[in-house]
């Protein structure tokens, strides 16, 4: 879980027990702007792939200001700086969305005002980026499922409140659920379930994919905004 008002990110085992797995802050490999967002994914490999707004002052930015940053952390805690600001030939920044797709590509949403902007397929190996869909609104996350359809939170429209939006691999895009008030993080648990984050209620619900049933799993966070497993 990424606890951006905390500067960490912490890990929670299947017994309910919290650790903290990586520290941020000013002078370290990993660090970004307290109270901004802090987005994850994991790998098929076990590697956490981090997606921020980095701190001012920190000797890390050669550029000495708030350049959005992706890490990549190793299950053994080793963090690496994958980009920061561009990824050839687009630029990225206010990453509002990060996700690892089946075939081991990264996604990434561009810019979290309510103008649309553009979700980027970044390559790892090459260090190169495509767009993949354009005139998003405001999303907040992205997660995939074995298929390889996208699930993005955001607004279709301007005026529209955030919703769960699939994405087909061709990019064709419907809405699959705009119950959840507030939407704001999505990870698939071992059960098969969608979990998603309600910034509204500060809840965790899950969605049953063979109904779409929604059903509420915890409650009592103070500021919940990632999760996964």
């Amino acid at each position: 879980v990424a606890e951006s008002t905390m500067d960490r990110i912490v890990k929670g085992s299947p017994t309910g027990s919290v650790s903290i797995f990586a520290n941020s802050g000013p002078g370290t490999p990993l660090d970004f702007a307290p109270g901004y967002r802090t987005k994850i994914d994991v790998d098929k490999n076990g590697n956490l792939y981090v997606a921020c707004v980095g701190s001012t002052g920190n000797p890390f930015n050669p550029s000495g200001d708030m350049l959005d940053t992706i890490y990549k952390i190793t299950p053994a805690g080793v963090i690496s700086a994958i980009a920061r600001q561009y990824v050839s030939p687009n630029y990225f920044y206010d990453i509002a969305g990060l996700a690892v797709s089946p075939d081991g590509q990264l996604y990434l949403f561009i810019g979290d005002t309510w103008t649309p902007h553009d979700i980027l397929k970044v390559n790892l190996a090459t260090k190169t980026s495509t767009r993949f869909a354009s005139s998003v609104y405001g999303p907040y996350d992205l997660l995939f499922d074995k298929d390889g359809n996208l699930f993005v939170t955001m607004s279709g429209t301007s005026t529209e409140k955030l919703n769960i939006y699939r994405f087909a691999p061709d990019g064709t895009r419907t809405v699959y659920n705009d119950t959840i008030d507030a939407p704001v993080a999505m990870a698939w648990g071992p059960d098969g379930l969608l979990y998603v984050v309600d910034a509204t209620t500060k809840a965790v619900y899950t969605i049953d994919p063979s109904t779409k049933t929604v059903t509420p799993f915890a409650t009592g966070f103070t500021a919940p905004y990632d999760l996964d497993f």
